[in-house]
């Protein structure tokens, strides 16, 4: 077992080399993070190569940019009492005039943390809000928004430190996704990417935990029958389950079952769309 050691500063990411030959190759890359001491604070973070040239919204946590301009289909919804600090902004390209804001929204207002435009200019390159926090209630919802440049901006990375209540304990969101009537497909939970092959939309749990609290929000359902959630541990039904009948909306949470997974088993979520019409994920 290898391990790296960082400490307060350090950047890090994962590099993938592959081999010769045609056709491509599915990763799932996971690692466990061990704080020295005290509580664990866990990144909710989204990477990639997005461009913005207006004013938009981003779903906290869900791997890469899950990005739109309707802010109900952007948030995620906290389970418990946590404080969100540190916001962090990578922008790889820059061709503003003044920059523009990047910021945590709370309840469908601005919060606290905000990397502004006037401190992000014409630079480009890493920013911090270490100063300001934003403190959530369970039922709070909250997401990342950006307000609109003078000319195209790509983010390379927006994140924050999440500590929740309860040592240990992070929460995962996954990007907003419509179904299709009559569809079956599958999500790594709390990464980006919904697809029909369960094989590619799963990952490994680095170290052994408990799932709990599994919960949705569907803004819009056009169904006319019931649309099921459940959650996925080696490729077979687990507990964790939520079921929409036609036409239902709303957060939903599951508070009775749990799901307990080994380091090594995977992880991941399944959701059967009801007959006719589309179900939105959000």
């Amino acid at each position: 077992v290898y391990t790296d050691a960082l400490t307060d500063g350090d950047t890090w990411d994962y590099s993938v080399t592959t081999g010769s030959g045609s056709g491509g190759t599915n990763v799932s890359l996971s690692c466990e993070i061990e704080k020295a001491s005290g509580q664990i604070s866990a990144p909710l973070a989204l990477y990639g190569s997005a461009a913005q040239t207006g004013l938009r919204y981003h779903v906290p946590g869900a791997g890469s940019f899950a990005s739109g301009t309707s802010e109900a289909n952007a948030v995620g919804t906290a389970l418990e009492t946590a404080t969100l600090t540190n916001l962090q902004v990578y922008v790889r390209t820059n061709t503003s005039a003044a920059g523009m804001d990047v910021r945590v929204r709370k309840g469908a207002a601005d919060g606290n943390l905000v990397i502004a435009a006037a401190t992000m200019g014409t630079a480009t390159g890493w920013f911090e809000d270490v100063t300001n926090s934003v403190s959530l209630s369970a039922g709070d919802t909250w997401c990342f928004k950006n307000s609109a440049p003078s000319a195209s901006i790509t983010l390379g990375y927006v994140g924050v430190t999440y500590a929740g209540a309860t040592a240990g304990r992070t929460s995962m969101y996954s990007p907003t996704f419509a179904l299709s009537a009559g569809t079956t497909v599958y999500n790594p939970l709390g990464r980006s990417g919904w697809g029909a092959t369960e094989g590619n939309c799963q990952w490994a749990m680095p170290f052994s935990g408990t799932l709990s609290l599994f919960s949705a929000r569907v803004p819009t359902n056009g169904t006319s029958t019931s649309t099921t959630l459940i959650v996925r541990k080696n490729t077979a039904d687990g507990s964790g389950t939520l079921v929409y009948t036609a036409a239902e909306t709303g957060l939903k949470q599951d508070v009775t079952n749990s799901d307990s997974f080994s380091a090594g088993e995977t992880i991941g979520v399944k959701a059967v769309a009801g007959a006719t019409g589309s179900f939105g994920l959000a």
